[in-house]
């Protein structure tokens, strides 16, 4: 009698129907992000079978327990050479199990293109709470709760071809940026695209983020 194969697999619950996914991960596989900085002493980035939003398991980062101080951080990563269409999106979900240590939680999308390198970031303070754009703009109303042990839902937007951002959407919370510039400046490194989640402490104690369903996604 032969012998019956099964494969898991996924479905994403959005499925675009323009454009081209540029990488999508539900962390069933083999982790496809790295960590740029390196890790130290206890810090967590590894595949976690005991938790996923969907499938079996997801992404865990934590910063470290040993000597954690103000300022830790974490930055789960990817890079792609081969640049994407002009508007690029992210979206993932995302919890933790105590959003009161955080400092912020960010995500940021830069982009070389052999001449300027363009930065699209925002940083949500979850203890503030406001979410910063660039750095300097505060959106209104962003005093948004996250629940621990919760699965949220975050997308993140930006138009690269006009310099400007699009659009954040955190759980059912939708802030039009499209009035808001990317900077940009000169320089004349190769080519790259980099997609990076950042989470970052308040004080003296560890933040941690479970990550799962993670899109890019170019039109």
């Amino acid at each position: 009698m032969g012998k019956e194969y099964t494969r898991a697999f996924s479905l994403l619950d959005f499925v675009p129907n323009s454009g081209q996914i540029l990488h999508y991960s539900n962390f069933e596989g083999p982790l496809e992000l790295s960590e740029p900085g390196g890790l130290f002493f206890d810090e967590i980035f590894e595949l976690d079978p005991t938790t996923a939003f969907s499938g079996t398991q997801c992404l865990h980062i934590k910063t470290r327990t040993t000597g954690a101080a103000a300022d830790d951080h974490i930055d789960p990563t990817f890079d792609s050479y081969i640049l994407p269409p002009a508007i690029i999106t992210s979206s993932f979900r995302f919890k933790s199990p105590n959003w009161s240590t955080y400092g912020f939680l960010g995500f940021t999308f830069t982009l070389r293109d052999g001449s300027l390198i363009h930065i699209a970031d925002f940083q949500f303070d979850v203890s503030t709470p406001e979410i910063l754009i660039s750095g300097v703009t505060t959106l209104e109303n962003s005093d948004i709760s996250l629940a621990d042990d919760a699965w949220h839902f975050l997308e993140f937007s930006v138009d690269f071809s006009t310099d400007s951002y699009r659009h954040l959407i955190i759980d059912d919370r939708l802030f039009d940026l499209s009035s808001l510039p990317i900077p940009a400046s000169a320089n004349a490194e190769d080519q790259k695209i980099r997609s990076q989640i950042g989470i970052q402490t308040v004080g003296a104690a560890p933040v941690e983020l479970f990550i799962d369903e993670l899109l890019f996604h170019g039109i």
